[in-house]
């Protein structure tokens, strides 16, 4: 029989002497708990609006008198409708544009059902940020509220960093 209590909250070994059972269990049950906690926190910089998930939205920094770009880790649908994102304002731009793979500003971005659409920094499609009311610094977040033809209107938490390598 193992006595060395260390031991015990190392292992979790149920060979723990009778006294340290039920700290085991709640060490145990706290674990848990701190587990789901935890991955409910890695999903949070994710949104609904309607049937499309709206996943990571990010901006990179800007410099002084450029425009502002945000994009998303992934806008997908699960829904069986098509749904199109209209448009999308915030307190930090004059205005917001949607633009398409071909650079061009774009009136909606389709997102079809079953769509898992990734607008990474590397890739053409974006929302762009005009008049900036000043430039967007690394670790800064603001908010910005798209407009989805089905799934309404929905505010999300845009973070600005530097791009990683997706």
């Amino acid at each position: 029989m193992i006595r060395d209590p260390t031991f015990c909250l190392f292992l979790l070994s149920p060979f723990c002497i009778r006294g340290h059972r039920s700290f085991l269990l709640l060490v145990s049950a706290l674990l848990m708990i701190a587990s789901v906690l935890m991955a409910s926190a890695a999903h949070a910089h994710g949104y609904s609006a309607g049937s499309v998930r709206i996943d990571h939205p990010y901006a990179l920094p800007s410099e002084v008198g450029a425009d502002g770009q945000v994009y998303f880790r992934e806008l997908r649908n699960r829904g069986r409708q098509p749904d199109r994102l209209l448009g999308a304002v915030t307190s930090r731009a004059e205005r917001v544009e949607l633009v398409n793979a071909q650079g061009e500003v774009v009136e909606a971005i389709e997102v079809l059902p079953g769509a898992r659409l990734r607008l990474l920094h590397h890739q053409p499609v974006h929302l762009r940020l005009l008049g900036l009311t000043e430039p967007l610094r690394d670790g800064q977040r603001f908010d910005l509220t798209l407009r989805f033809e089905r799934g309404g209107e929905r505010s999300v938490r845009v973070y600005v960093q530097q791009p990683r390598g997706d």
